[in-house]
């Protein structure tokens, strides 16, 4: 939706404009624009496609994964490192199931930018040596 950096950028805008509130002794909407920056910090960590696509996932549809995937445009400039690894590792699952060097590639990266549950690598390391398997 947004580069990394205007998240953070509109949550500290927000909670200016909430500290402005409080000294109008506004106090319900101070609480809930402190609420509403939260959204945004929260959205720097966990990207929001990336959820989505996790979700399509959980319902094993590899497509509608794929369409949020896509709509993350330069994965560098607007995620954050672990997330472009994650980003790396759900296209790698999606293209092992038609193309299996790109998938190759897609893990190998996931796991240089690190990811961090210790699962998430243990199937990123499984996917790989399946993938090498089945290239002899």
């Amino acid at each position: 939706m947004f580069n990394k950096y205007i998240k953070i950028a509109i949550a500290v805008a927000i909670l200016a404009w909430s500290v402005y509130e409080f000294t109008l002794k506004h106090i319900g909407n101070g609480i809930s624009l402190i609420l509403l920056a939260g959204i945004f910090v929260f959205f720097y960590f966990k990207n929001e496609f990336l959820l989505l696509a996790f979700l399509r996932l959980r319902k094993q549809d590899f497509p509608g994964a794929e369409k949020w995937l896509n709509y993350i445009k330069n994965p560098s400039s607007a995620l954050v490192k672990k997330q472009e690894g994650y980003y790396n590792f759900l296209h790698g699952l999606i293209v092992s199931q038609t193309n299996l060097t790109q998938a190759e590639k897609y893990f190998k990266r996931a796991l240089n930018l690190g990811l961090s549950m210790s699962h998430d690598r243990a199937m990123a390391t499984l996917q790989l040596a399946g993938l090498a398997m089945a290239k002899r």
